[in-house]
């Protein structure tokens, strides 16, 4: 077999290229691989994997008669865009490290490349008319981040694709939503091996090689450091086990992406003393830090459905990791990765769990035991190979022409939004985003981005369970739960306050027995005065929540002084 691996290498600062620098070389021994990657600068080449032979993109076209197979692997980050646009052109088996794309589309279109329209003609095919207005709105400035984990945009590219590759369960719900008819299968994301030079490394010789004292505690946090990585509970879960063990260290190990803030969190948190911030290093580095350490923190949320190669590596290295218990996360046992609740205070259960380990030795002992076992078990490199290879026997070779033409598959969603639309015909705002919401998302995710849409708020990990539960079994279908949200008290008070945000009015007095305190908030938050121009104020805590579901069809004239008027 002969196949085609589409995908950024080393050193291209992407998670993805040092993934397949690591399973290339398993794949290779089993058949013959040509990657093809362009080169991360004009005076620099990638580093080409053991085994596989290197190619320009440009060149695909010319070669791909030759190919049994052909893997595109997808994510975020801007380097991936050659892969993207070759999945589209040229289908065949679509590795999706995230199950969201739209990070990726909105850099290579709007932000960087001032492409509008372009962004425009992708949120159309996916999300028709509501498309337009969200793309109208984010080339006027008026967009938070939100909105693209709720419409991940991964459609156009999935009902296109031949085959398609997750890497949990929760990817594979997220995109047979989408692509209901398109073969699927679920590879872990393996636990690569060290680079050589450092596979032997104890965590003492790493301490000792890195200057951090032998003795201490040393928690880590290894990646870019973003919002969704819940830096704010990483650093105040410290600061818990600090003022118990003044010893202990955190290392904050990757680019810091939060503008300042995380710095700022520090100081403010009194641990300034104790926290080390490295920025990026390479693999070499990355493992170094990785040994040294007695826990590793590895929060996410909101989550594009992908998968840690961080974790994977640090289970693999036996370390005990904290984990939100979302996502791809809660697969895993809740005796290999300690878990932490979205719902209650993070930082709080952070602080909780380091405590745990540093207390109780024996304890720290067996989860990195529990933790060694299940990456051997489940994310061996081997195993994940002759997944891929299997695979690729299943689907075949990539298509030479027309991936750009065809057209999509129907999404099978509509009983929900009909549901909908049958209760409550008034409500616009919600037939929109409960439709968009619906057609992009597997159960557990589904609940969450469901009550953030229609109630404004997160699920709470119960009600994420329970209904997870019952859609997974079919004793309650989508549009039965989207009757009982719709039919709650709860929501009567969301439309009240959506009908006094469009009319302008502060609510009657007394409000009622059966409201609560956020219906004589939230209006405020709002800033909606009749004859005003100033609709919502975007730079609020809640902004996120409200505009996804009030803001695309508010009938407003102007925002902040941007002119929306047809």
């Amino acid at each position: 077999m002969r196949v085609a691996w589409f995908t950024p290498l080393p050193p291209m600062p992407s998670g993805i290229a040092d993934y397949s620098s690591e399973i290339v070389p398993y794949i290779a021994e089993r058949s013959k691989v040509d990657v093809f990657c362009p080169r991360p600068g004009l005076f620099r080449r990638p580093r080409v994997p053991r085994g596989a032979t290197l190619h320009d993109p440009r060149d695909y076209l010319r070669l791909i008669d030759r190919y049994d197979a052909a893997f595109y692997h997808l994510g975020n980050n801007p380097y991936h865009e050659f892969v993207y646009k070759t999945a589209k052109d040229h289908p065949g088996i679509a590795v999706f490290h995230d199950a969201d794309l739209h990070h990726l589309i909105a850099h290579v279109t709007i932000e960087a490349r001032r492409d509008p329209a372009g962004y425009e003609d992708i949120l159309r095919e996916e999300l028709g008319e509501m498309g337009g207005r969200v793309a109208t709105l984010r080339r006027l400035g008026v967009a938070s981040e939100f909105e693209k984990f709720v419409f991940p945009l991964i459609g156009h590219v999935a009902v296109r694709a031949e085959g398609i590759v997750v890497h949990s369960e929760d990817a594979r719900l997220r995109m047979q939503e989408v692509a209901p008819d398109v073969p699927m299968t679920v590879i872990p994301h393996h636990a690569g091996e060290p680079p050589q030079s450092v596979r032997a490394i104890t965590r003492e010789e790493a301490r000792r090689r890195l200057g951090i004292p032998a003795d201490a505690f040393v928690v880590g946090h290894l990646g870019f450091i973003t919002k969704p990585k819940q830096p704010g509970a990483v650093v105040g879960g410290f600061a818990d086990l600090y003022r118990e063990f003044p010893d202990a260290l955190l290392y904050m190990v990757g680019a810091d992406r939060t503008g300042g803030a995380l710095g700022k969190l520090v100081s403010d948190l009194g641990v300034a003393p104790a926290v080390r911030m490295s920025g990026y290093v390479d693999l070499t580095q990355f493992y170094l830090y990785l040994k040294a350490l007695d826990a590793m923190i590895n929060l996410r949320y909101p989550s594009a459905g992908e998968s840690s190669g961080t974790f994977a590596r640090a289970l693999a290295e036996g370390r005990a990791v904290i984990v939100n218990n979302y996502g791809s996360f809660a697969e895993v046992p809740g005796d290999v990765a300690l878990k932490v609740e979205i719902d209650s205070p993070q930082a709080e259960q952070v602080g909780a769990h380091l405590l745990h380990l540093a207390r109780d030795g024996a304890f720290r002992a067996h989860v990195e035991r529990r933790a060694h076992e299940y990456a051997l078990q489940v994310l061996d490199p081997n195993r994940c190979r002759d997944l891929y290879l299997a695979f690729a026997e299943e689907i075949g070779p990539p298509q030479r022409e027309g991936g750009g033409q065809r057209p999509p598959r129907r999404q099978t969603t509509a009983s929900l939004s009909e549901a909908v639309a049958r209760e409550h015909v008034h409500e616009g705002a919600v037939k929109q985003a409960v439709r968009g919401a619906a057609g992009t998302a597997g159960n557990a995710v589904f609940v969450d981005l469901f009550y953030r849409v229609l109630l404004r708020r997160p699920a709470e990990d119960h009600a994420i369970r329970d209904a997870h539960a019952a859609l997974a079994s079919g004793s309650m279908t989508r549009a039965e739960l989207a009757e009982r949200v719709l039919g709650s008290r709860e929501f009567a008070e969301v439309r009240l306050l959506d009908d006094l945000a469009r009319s302008g009015r502060l609510p009657d007095t007394p409000i009622g027995p059966d409201t609560t305190e956020r219906v004589v908030e939230i209006p405020w938050m709002l800033s909606r005065w009749r004859g005003a121009e100033r609709v919502l104020d975007v730079g609020h805590a809640n902004a996120m929540d409200l505009w996804t579901s009030g803001l695309l069809d508010l009938g407003i004239s102007s925002l902040h002084g941007a002119d929306l008027a047809p």
